[in-house]
């Protein structure tokens, strides 16, 4: 029973509805996604079963289901190994409900009635490539998973006969500030590898996911199959004679990998042709003289060491407060005879600024002669000379 609800919640995350096609040996859980470019099967034989009953009129007994449904029959996965005794799984040809009987260790039983949607059956249309076959523990596949966030929509496996490399596909013209996530194996981290034609190839990190919910419990291996980028890449979980698992997953056409960077190339030549055709007449006074972008305090005279200008392709908003602080001149501070320290008058930093900075203080209402109990003498005035 916890096979079948490792199963149930791993096809849960690839589609929305189950497909239940039985046959004289085995009973088959089939979905889709929506787009079509995901598929997963889960193969129950004769020898899962304690009791496999098929009669010939069986074979027309194909029929479809919501995954929310069945779901809600496998949803405490943890507390049914405990707590189930058997589970007996029943459909009649051409039938309007699908039945899962449960029976508990405590003698009680839950009969679950999910509602047939359809009687029809899918199959995916393709053809396995053993070009390049990989297979390494799931174990050693969800640690590596956890190096990649949650929000990451696809990874890429590049592979050579020396080495595998999976890391994070970020498209160029959209990703450009995300963190890059690369990690590189040996051939001895797996427990085979037979690479036959060196590739890379990018697909779904929600699929690749699926298929570690239902292997890294059981510690089964997960063996991938693939060829080329374009061409599905299919992975597999077998647990002979009992039960098996296959997942068909889509890739990334090579063309679509490239396309990526074309419009970011674009618009950086655009951006360095634009700065090439700035004139030094559009730069400000202290810049004219400036040849390289990037000045070193070596190169700068030094009664200009303690002055910050501001880069010429500074943000709009830049420019508006530095054009706004140029307007009042450096203080200079001058020391008297007497060691006091007095202000340059010349450099006398304007009232309007002054009510500007200290507003709080120029406020009637922080007016002591406003606060309650102001006349009141507390203590008299000290008679010390």
């Amino acid at each position: 029973v916890l096979v079948i609800s490792r199963a149930v919640n791993s096809l849960a995350r690839v589609g929305d509805e189950l497909f239940v096609e039985p046959a004289p040996d085995y009973l088959l859980f089939r979905t889709v996604n929506l787009n079509q470019s995901a598929f997963a099967e889960f193969k129950m034989c004769r020898s899962f079963f304690s009791s496999f009953i098929f009669s010939p009129e069986d074979n027309e007994a194909k029929c479809k289901f919501t995954m929310k449904s069945c779901l809600s029959v496998f949803k405490n996965a943890h507390s049914l190994d405990k707590q189930v005794e058997s589970c007996e799984i029943k459909y009649k040809p051409n039938g309007s409900v699908f039945l899962f009987l449960i029976k508990f260790t405590n003698s009680s039983v839950k009969k679950y009635f999910l509602p047939i949607i359809d009687t029809e059956a899918i199959e995916a249309s393709f053809q396995p490539d053993d070009s390049n076959i990989l297979t390494a523990s799931s174990k050693f596949l969800a640690s590596c998973l956890k190096n990649f966030r949650h929000s990451e929509d696809e990874v890429t496996i590049a592979v050579s006969k020396e080495k595998t490399i999976i890391k994070n596909h970020l498209e160029l013209s959209r990703d450009a500030n995300l963190m890059r996530t690369e990690l590189s194996f040996g051939p001895s981290e797996f427990t085979s590898y037979s690479i036959n034609n060196p590739t890379k190839i990018t697909f779904c990190l929600k699929e690749f996911r699926a298929v570690l919910i239902f292997a890294e419990p059981s510690n089964l291996p997960v063996t991938m199959s693939f060829n080329s980028p374009g061409l599905p890449v299919i992975f597999q979980v077998v647990n002979h004679p009992a039960y098996e698992a296959k997942y068909v997953v889509s890739t990334l056409n090579s063309s679509d990998m490239s396309g990526n960077i074309t419009p970011v190339l674009n618009e950086l030549n655009s951006r360095q042709s634009r700065l090439e055709s700035i004139s030094p007449n559009q730069v400000s006074g202290g810049d004219q003289n400036r040849h390289d972008p990037f000045t070193f305090p070596g190169d700068i005279p030094e009664e200009q060491h303690s002055v910050a200008r501001p880069h010429h392709n500074c943000s709009h908003t830049s420019r508006q407060v530095t054009d706004r602080n140029d307007e009042f001149k450096p203080v200079r501070n001058i020391t008297s005879s007497d060691g006091e320290v007095i202000m340059d008058k010349e450099c006398e930093v304007p009232s309007q600024l002054v009510e500007t900075v200290f507003a709080r203080c120029f406020r009637n209402s922080n007016c002591l002669d406003y606060l309650p109990g102001h006349d009141i003498i507390l203590t008299q005035n000290s008679e010390l000379k």
